[in-house]
């Protein structure tokens, strides 16, 4: 996911990751994923890239550090409210796909790639899995998400292994910008579940949420 963002907004991008549905420099897609990931800061150098970010709605120039200029990306936050619920996304098989498809074609990860490639293009999420409430897809539609009430997050907190805010209300699906793996526990919520591009979405049973690595 790096790498497709990396592609997004360099003018002479890496591609370091083999097989991967690049695309060409777009800001407008790159701030986009920015945002999805809770990535808060954007360093442009090129002329190019300079002054794309200085059009973007999603980008604030903040500061200047030659050769670089820096932009904040709005709407960064680490745990955000969903205002759509997530749907479960199974993909193709191996065997559907093709003996000419990657490990990127096949399963969850290739719906999270394209829901990535395309983030305003979707209504809601792939996740890998979730509440039995959630619908159940093999391939992800842009209209495709149940619009629920969404919560008001507040008191972000972070630590070295360890994420906790509060909810205005329980039972709709919760954001949280940072890598999914099967150590990461929640209290106060159910989840965490893996999200499109590996992020995690808990849903809140109680107004105060903490989850820990260990």
């Amino acid at each position: 996911f790096h790498f497709l963002n990396q592609s997004s907004l360099s003018d002479s991008p890496s591609r370091a990751q083999r097989d991967l549905p690049y695309q060409s420099f777009d800001i407008s897609r790159g701030a986009e994923q920015l945002r999805v990931m809770g990535v808060r800061y954007y360093m442009a150098q090129s002329d190019n890239a300079i002054a794309a970010a200085r059009s973007s709605y999603l980008l604030t120039e903040v500061a200047t550090a030659p050769p670089f200029v820096i932009f904040q990306v709005k709407g960064s936050d680490l745990v955000q409210a969903l205002p759509v619920e997530p749907v479960v996304t199974a993909g193709e098989t191996e065997e559907e796909a093709g003996p000419a498809a990657n490990k990127f074609d096949i399963g969850w990860v290739s719906q999270a790639v394209a829901y990535f490639n395309n983030p305003s293009g979707f209504n809601a999420m792939p996740a890998e899995d979730g509440p039995d409430s959630w619908k159940r897809v093999g391939t992800l539609l842009p209209g495709d998400g149940e619009p629920v009430e969404r919560a008001t997050v507040s008191n972000i907190e972070a630590g070295t292994s360890t994420i906790s805010f509060d909810v205005d209300q329980v039972g709709t699906p919760v954001l949280v910008k940072a890598s999914y793996f099967p150590n990461w526990k929640a209290d106060g919520a159910d989840g965490p579940w893996r999200v499109g591009p590996n992020l995690m979405v808990v849903v809140p049973t109680a107004n105060h949420v903490e989850l820990g690595y260990g």
